[in-house]
């Protein structure tokens, strides 16, 4: 759904556990902020994937800034369902194969164009999938969706993580329903609060993967959520 916002008014309203509308303002100051509420949960589903903040270079643009720009005549940019984003230290391959893995999470066909500097994603509904150099423009099938594993809790690599359950708070609780999300689609709120929601969803996978149904998230829940 998409949905209108001042950044005036709304400018410090959240939307997910790490986006705010601010965000996906238009460059040019205008206060009219158009935002596809599908959009910031794949922007969050990639967000958590890395464990890093996503930049969003450009998001909702005006008909005159998306001609300023030089955007396409139909830009995504101008209904409010993309954003042009890149994550400090990350390989933009990288993103593009997390944002795979986040529209098929959430069912969404959408775009992912690569460029030189930044990644473009939106969720249109046809499926899109190009690299453009400098101008140059290919299609290409995608992108693998094997994505880097968000940190331990104690920021070791391969470490184990805790066991958790209903009434969990904090960093594994979020990455739990993130890869819930990916693996399951559960389309959950990464949030960190291990409530209802998020033990039906952990319920729902064990029993998909022929595990004891008791909404513990321990070694082998860990384990099929990782494959």
């Amino acid at each position: 759904m998409i949905k209108t916002y001042s950044r005036k008014s709304d400018g410090g309203k959240p939307l997910t556990a790490d986006f705010k509308v601010s965000e996906f303002a238009c460059k040019d100051g205008s206060d009219k902020i158009l935002i596809d509420e599908r959009l910031v949960k794949v922007l969050q589903v990639i967000r958590d994937s890395f464990g890093k903040p996503v930049v969003i270079n450009s998001a909702y643009r005006t008909q005159a800034h998306n001609t300023a720009v030089g955007g396409a005549k139909n830009s995504q940019h101008m209904l409010g369902t993309a954003a042009d984003i890149k994550i400090t230290g990350v390989n933009l391959t990288d993103i593009c194969k997390a944002a795979e893995k986040a529209l098929a999470a959430r069912n969404i066909p959408g775009a992912i164009i690569l460029y030189n500097t930044f990644v473009h994603v939106d969720v249109r509904a046809a499926r899109l999938r190009q690299r453009n150099n400098n101008g140059v423009v290919t299609n290409t099938a995608g992108w693998g969706q094997a994505i880097p594993s968000a940190p331990a809790a104690n920021g070791a690599p391969g470490a184990s993580r805790p066991t958790i359950r209903l009434g969990a708070r904090g960093d594994d609780v979020r990455f739990l329903q993130t890869q819930l999300n990916i693996s399951a689609g559960a389309g959950l709120m990464p949030d960190g609060l291990f409530g209802a929601k998020t033990d039906a969803a952990v319920r729902v996978f064990q029993r998909s993967k022929e595990l004891t149904v008791d909404g513990i998230v321990g070694a082998k829940t860990w384990a099929a959520l990782a494959n």
